[in-house]
């Protein structure tokens, strides 16, 4: 007589490894059955198995990214085997854990934008030095070099050039308390510093003001600006043309030629 015991009542001679034979039934038949392969679960992201004690560190293949991944249980999260090599971390988190590699500690940091320092494939995270990483609020620096400023529609505002190479003369602009005016200088390596307004093409330069008591246009001069020319226009909407003599010469007044000339008419002769 033979004894027979259920399946379930086999014990339990762990996993197969490459290549071990073991036997079986096959279509009701006894059958050696070889395990030269390792077969993993495959499914899509989506079809990710729920995370549990079962699924912990359980490898699988994502067929959405060809790739084998891993339920990591101390991360808690479903980590890619793209490649055998893997770069340092850190992993960004406020608080070290020991528990996870290459941990950083934020709050050991100071308030401030975050950047990483990459050295030698390691990544170590920064605070963002202003004037130096970034330009914004808070800068005292320089900008270097930018192009220049664009509106919202992408066109040009101000745009900023260089002559040469060797420019040593710039501009300085200057604001000023309630009373006084703001003012724009000339600066730089050079004594005397002149200002050249250059209009494109055959175009005049305007000078626009709503002045009407006060002299709409004003010249300062001497060594310390001590010296102060008025120039009046009359408050109309019509249009003068004054044309200037092609030689040099001073400007007479009325008063230099009152009394001695009433009259200026050419002759023939």
């Amino acid at each position: 007589m033979v004894n027979t015991i259920k399946f379930s009542e086999f014990a339990s001679g762990g996993n197969l490894a490459n290549d071990e034979l073991t036997v079986g039934l096959l279509g009701g038949n006894n059958a050696s059955f070889n395990n030269p392969w390792t077969f993993l679960p495959q499914g899509s992201t989506l079809n990710r198995p729920a995370p549990s004690l079962a699924t912990n560190y359980r490898l699988r293949l994502n067929t959405d990214t060809q790739f084998y991944e891993y339920y990591d249980a101390v991360a808690s999260q479903w980590v890619q085997l793209a490649t055998s090599a893997s770069l340092p971390g850190p992993f960004v988190i406020y608080e070290a854990d020991a528990g996870l590699p290459d941990a950083f500690n934020l709050g050991g940091l100071a308030s401030g934008i975050l950047k990483q320092i990459v050295s030698f494939g390691a990544s170590t995270p920064a605070i963002a030095v202003i004037d130096v990483d970034y330009y914004g609020p808070g800068m005292v620096g320089y900008l270097q070099y930018p192009a220049g400023v664009k509106d919202s529609n992408g066109n040009i505002i101000v745009q900023f050039r260089t002559q040469t190479a060797f420019d040593v003369n710039y501009l300085s602009f200057f604001s000023n308390q309630s009373g006084s005016v703001p003012q724009i200088k000339t600066n730089g390596g050079d004594t005397n510093i002149g200002l050249s307004l250059v209009p494109k093409g055959d175009a005049g330069l305007g000078i626009n003001t709503q002045a009407v008591s006060a002299a709409p246009l004003i010249i300062y001069s001497g060594t310390s600006s001590q010296h102060q020319t008025n120039f009046r226009f009359s408050n109309t909407a019509a249009v003068r043309t004054v044309t200037f003599q092609d030689a040099s010469g001073i400007v007479a007044y009325l008063s230099d030629v009152m009394g001695a000339v009433t009259s200026a008419q050419g002759t023939a002769n």
